[in-house]
């Protein structure tokens, strides 16, 4: 358990243990999601590339990668598989000849949106019990915690 006493710095061991709840919170959540993108034909990781293009529209797979830490070459088996099954398509990027844009289908866009709501549900059912500020706070240190690591 953290020590925390206000104003004291962190120890080394507050960051393990912030860093195993983290990594907790992270494979419950996937847990979770696998279960609602398996029930839809998809996995978490087609649903991380169908929200990325839902919710910023036609991104190359070199830009879907950066946002999801990910490999190029992982997201661009991805994208081909998602292709393939007719949920997104590769169009000309004006802005770069060689790395075409990866845009939403109509099917994909409707895909897309009905894992998005259940998402959303979860959410709505858990955000009740959270005060925004704690919410806040909490965003707040992990982008901060993050960044650091990012650094090192």
């Amino acid at each position: 358990m953290p020590s925390g006493r206000p104003g004291s710095r962190a120890s080394p061991q507050d960051l393990v243990a912030l860093a195993w709840v983290v990594l907790d919170v992270f494979q419950r959540m996937k847990t979770l999601t696998d279960r609602f993108t398996a029930a839809e034909g998809q996995s978490t990781a087609r649903l991380s590339v169908l929200l990325a293009l839902l919710h910023h529209g036609p991104l190359t797979v070199a830009q879907i990668a950066r946002r999801r830490r990910g490999t190029r070459q992982g997201v661009q088996r991805l994208a081909d598989e998602l292709a393939r099954d007719g949920l997104v398509r590769y169009r000309p990027n004006p802005a770069h000849r060689r790395s075409a844009l990866l845009a939403l289908t109509p099917v994909g866009i409707r895909v897309a949106r009905k894992l998005a709501g259940y998402q959303n549900a979860v959410a709505r059912a858990l955000a009740g019990r959270f005060e925004a500020l704690e919410v806040a706070r909490a965003t707040a240190v992990l982008r901060r915690f993050a960044d650091l690591i990012a650094r090192r």
